[in-house]
């Protein structure tokens, strides 16, 4: 046990140096290079959710800039059921556990693919993505616990940095409005947002 509680340290702690090195590393570039590098980085991760596939290219690089990168241990919580939540979740690396509270409704978490209604808790392996609703709905409270499972690394989108790049391009409020119109993924409270 002692071995394997080692091991895993080792392994967390390797896995920060090398995230601290990566920052390190970009904050050297200039602000364009830095820009290019970070948008590789996270646009892979980012267009697993509809929203961000069908985004104009001109600002689907935006969007990954202001994704934040966030590495967790195993048995870290994500967050918990009852929580209310304002940011959607990436996952980039490593495997969460995703536990539904009793009696919760899980036909409505498109993004936690392939729940069961007799499953009680379901792994995710990256990459994947979840707390959508808390991005594009104006009020969300998380009906499931997430845990990790293993080391991860999850990039977090908050929702006002979203509203503020609406505020920022009238093609960002143009696009959001089209999607609240087409599937109806966005409130109109939301659409309505000034960002603060």
């Amino acid at each position: 046990q002692q071995k394997v509680r080692r091991y895993l340290e080792y392994q967390y702690k390797a896995r920060r140096e090398l995230q601290a090195r990566r920052f390190e590393m970009l904050e050297k570039l200039s602000p364009w290079l830095r820009k290019e590098v970070t948008v590789h980085i996270n646009r892979h991760v980012l267009v697993l959710h509809p929203f961000f596939r069908d985004m104009p290219h001109d600002l689907l690089p935006h969007a990954c800039i202001i994704a934040v990168s966030v590495l967790c241990a195993p048995g870290d919580l994500v967050l918990q059921t009852g929580q209310t939540q304002n940011a959607m979740y990436f996952v980039a690396r490593g495997k969460l556990t995703i536990t539904w509270g009793s009696g919760e409704n899980r036909s409505v978490h498109y993004e936690v693919a392939e729940m069961g209604s007799d499953v009680q808790a379901q792994v995710m392996p990256a990459p994947g993505f979840l707390c959508a609703h808390a991005l594009f709905k104006d009020s969300w409270v998380a009906p499931y616990t997430v845990q990790c499972t293993t080391h991860v690394e999850l990039l977090k989108l908050e929702k006002g940095d979203l509203l503020k790049l609406k505020m920022e391009f009238p093609k960002m409020r143009a696009y959001m409005e089209q999607q609240a119109g087409d599937s109806g993924m966005l409130d109109n409270s939301t659409l309505m947002g000034d960002g603060t």
